[in-house]
Order: structure tokens, then sequence, then C-alpha cells
């Protein structure tokens, strides 16, 4: 049956409720479950004793490599656990390392993984990025919107990984400080920005889910444009 116009505004106030609903679930998710994770990894880090930084930063590029969680709650512990400092470094030192492994098995095990990890099109579309000499698309990978897909691309590149490595820490170690200290109590949210950074985080999620093809190509197409063809 066609859509009619009486059902158009239905489906809009039920994807309204829907949205409402996934909001306050996050809420209430974002005030109790946290804190009872972070009290079993800070349980589990001091009986570790002094091995409990080298847990820490193994645990962070582990999230790297596998990306289970969002790397800034990570960052944002290492701030609550170990201070705005110390959880800084070892924010930075456990995300360097971890886009160095990934890069590591783009080495060892090629393309295979690589496409597995990004996409058979995309790392098609990428293709002069890994042939290209310069640098400079990689500070667009690193800072665009594509997570930690460009450390396994850059184990199939021709640029040195020490490169890599140093364009990483100089764009996203704010954001390392920056969680750590929001974690360590340095920046406070109240509880009603939370719940609208909650809000807004959904509503882009959904939009980012629905366009997701549109904007991989649109940022593709604004890195590909920097870089030269491919040698032969």
């Amino acid at each position: 049956m066609p859509e009619t116009r009486m059902t158009r505004p239905w489906r809009a106030a039920a994807l309204v409720l829907f949205l409402l609903l996934i909001v306050g679930l996050a809420v209430r998710w974002a005030i109790s479950w946290p804190s009872r994770v972070i009290g079993r990894v800070q349980a589990w880090l001091a009986a570790l004793g002094p091995w409990g930084p080298l847990a820490f930063i193994l645990m962070n590029a582990a999230q790297v490599v596998f990306a289970p969680i969002p790397g800034y709650v990570v960052q944002g512990v290492a701030g609550y656990l170990f201070g705005v400092w110390w959880g800084s470094v070892f924010g930075a030192i456990g995300m360097l390392f971890g886009g160095w492994l990934a890069m590591m098995l783009a080495r060892l095990y090629g393309r295979p993984l690589v496409q597995r990890v990004a996409g058979a099109e995309r790392l098609l579309r990428w293709e002069k990025v890994i042939h290209s000499d310069s640098i400079w698309p990689w500070f667009l990978l690193l800072l665009g919107p594509v997570g930690d897909i460009p450390y396994f691309l850059a184990g199939l590149a021709r640029i040195a990984a020490w490169k890599i490595l140093l364009i990483a820490f100089i764009l996203r170690s704010p954001s390392v400080i920056v969680a750590a200290a929001v974690g360590a109590g340095l920046i406070t949210v109240s509880l009603p920005t939370l719940a609208a950074l909650g809000g807004t985080f959904v509503v882009l999620a959904v939009l980012l889910h629905h366009y997701r093809d549109t904007l991989q190509r649109w940022v593709d197409a604004v890195i590909i444009r920097h870089v030269g063809s491919p040698e032969a």
C-alpha cells in the first residue's frame, strides 16, 4: 500500500519517541554502569601493583586494534585512575602502541586483513594513498571520522611507521588530554549537559549510520584529491 500523507507524521513521531527512549536509556547507563565497571578495573589494576600501568597501556592498545569501545572512553578512565598527567601519558602511549600493532599486523597478514577491516570498496578507493610518498593525506585520514582504520592501511603503505605515529601523536594527543582531564574531574560535566551530549550523540550516530556511505565517499574524495597518481 502506498504511503499516505497521514502516515508520515505518525512515522516521524514514532522516530522521535524512539530516539528519546534511547537517550533516556543512554543517560541511565552513563550514570550507573560505568562506575561499576571502572571500580572493577581499578581493583584489578591495584592487584597488579607496579604492573598496573603497563596492563592499562596494553588494554588501551587492544581497543585500538580490536575497537570494542571508543578510545576516548578508555582515556577518560585513565584520567580517573591515574590523574590527568599520568592518565594522558598512559593514554597516549597505549594509543600509539595500538597503532603500531595495527600496522605490524597489516604488514604480517597483508591486504586480506586490511580489506576485512576497511572493506574492499574503501580499500580500492584508498589505493592511491597506499602508493603515495606524501605525508599530507595521512593527516587528513587520521583527522577524519574513520577511527583507527588508517593504522591498518598504513601497514600496506610506503610511508615509514614512525611518521604515521608522529602524525597520530600530533593530531590525537589533544583529545587524549581532554578525555583524561574529564576523567580526572579537572573538567566537570553536569548531568543536564551529559544528557544533552548523550542526546546529541545518539542523533548524530543515527544520522551518520544513515548517511555513512555518502560521508565515506566524500571523505575519500577529499583525501584522494590531495594525492597524485600512484607510481607504476
